[in-house]
């Protein structure tokens, strides 16, 4: 940053910004002895230009530790885990005509610490001329393990209060967040709107904004923007399709992509190394949970048991028929880009029950159900 003074300052525009809010605090007697545990947090600065909203990121490493010493980590019980299964959302994804996709600003920013444990997340900022200050957090930050526990357990604490007045919109909120996404849908666009006005008030009376809504429906959207939601435009996913928990999604034309630059596999097949060290590396940057291309992956797993088979050790060249394969499975590697999966699973043979009348759980496990069965 010393020498790009243009990060510097973007860099202390957002350190302000959280000095502002209360988020951070200035330690003015960094060396007067506590009771309190402390420990100080390394940081640095990642910046996302493919980001609509927060180009500039400041990531803390509660992970760090000197030699032989704990890390923050290591002293914290990191909670249950909270989060519904990922594989049940992205079903539940694809199993309404509407996709309703939103995030909480500053989610974790948005809780309190105890003021007895505020000494461990501290961190070191070099002034220059000034000299080296001490700050602290109020809030529980992004990186330290118990934070996506708490996170949950805040929200679902907050909307049990709401449960009798709005049973539908907070089993959704209950099973749809991860982490701070808000992933759900419905059928309809009255009812998609209705969800979303209820869930925004809901979260905006614990001080939490649900911005960046965005859906596949132009009408539920155009809703949103007379209303004033924090919406996202569909027009500026035309090139760069949405991330839905690990996945891309075109809104515009709702079908879901299979990006292998995303997840930085092509860059790393680059690299080729005829080892079998090399293939399951490979092997695990493909991020798959839906099932997409096991057709394409089964191949490279046989491939890997017969590697295995071979005793064929980690570093050692492979044989010149495994090579031979192997490097076929890369060529193709950069088709599966081409692949675009309806977002939108429900069979015909499904939709006919709505002659019926089902009520709206009913409706949801019998979607559920056939997606289960197309799966299988």
């Amino acid at each position: 940053m010393r020498r790009d003074k243009v990060l510097y300052s973007e860099y202390c525009k957002v350190l302000k910004n959280y000095l502002d809010e209360g988020i951070i605090e200035k330690v003015t007697n960094p060396f007067v002895p506590t009771n309190n545990p402390v420990f100080y947090l390394p940081h640095q600065v990642i910046i996302k230009n493919e980001s609509l909203t927060t180009k500039l990121r400041i990531v803390f490493d509660a992970s760090a530790h000197e030699e032989k010493q704990f890390s923050l980590n290591d002293c914290l019980f990191q909670g249950v885990n909270l989060n519904p299964n990922i594989l049940d959302l992205l079903i539940s994804f694809r199993s309404n005509k509407i996709a309703i996709l939103a995030d909480v600003e500053k989610a974790f920013l948005q809780i309190s610490l105890a003021p007895n444990h505020k000494d461990v997340v501290r961190f070191l900022i070099d002034n220059g001329e000034n000299g080296v200050n001490v700050y602290r957090f109020n809030r529980v930050l992004f990186g330290v393990n118990a934070s996506p526990f708490l996170l949950a357990a805040t929200i679902k604490t907050h909307i049990e209060k709401y449960v009798e007045k709005y049973p539908d919109t907070v089993r959704i909120l209950d099973h749809c967040f991860y982490v701070d996404d808000l992933v759900t849908g419905e059928d309809d666009v009255e009812s998609a709107f209705d969800l979303s006005s209820t869930a925004a008030k809901i979260m905006s009376d614990a001080g939490m904004n649900l911005r960046k809504w965005i859906s596949n429906d132009c009408k539920l959207m155009k809703q949103w923007q007379l209303e004033h939601f924090d919406h996202l435009n569909m027009d500026d996913f035309v090139n760069h399709p949405h991330r839905v928990l690990g996945l891309l999604w075109d809104s515009q034309n709702d079908y879901l992509i299979y990006s292998l630059r995303s997840h930085g596999l092509l860059d790393f097949l680059q690299k080729r190394k005829n080892t079998k060290r090399f293939l399951l590396m490979a092997a695990g940057r493909i991020f798959d949970p839906l099932g997409f291309v096991s057709p394409f992956t089964i191949r490279f797993k046989i491939l890997f048991q017969e590697i295995w088979q071979r005793k064929t050790d980690w570093d050692e060249e492979l044989l010149p028929d495994i090579r031979e394969k192997f490097e076929l499975w890369c060529s193709e590697a950069s088709s599966l880009s081409e692949l675009q999966i309806p977002r939108y699973a429900w069979s015909v043979k499904v939709r006919t029950v709505q002659s019926v009348k089902y009520t709206r759980s009913q409706m949801q496990a019998l979607k559920h159900m056939e997606l289960f069965r197309m799966l299988d």
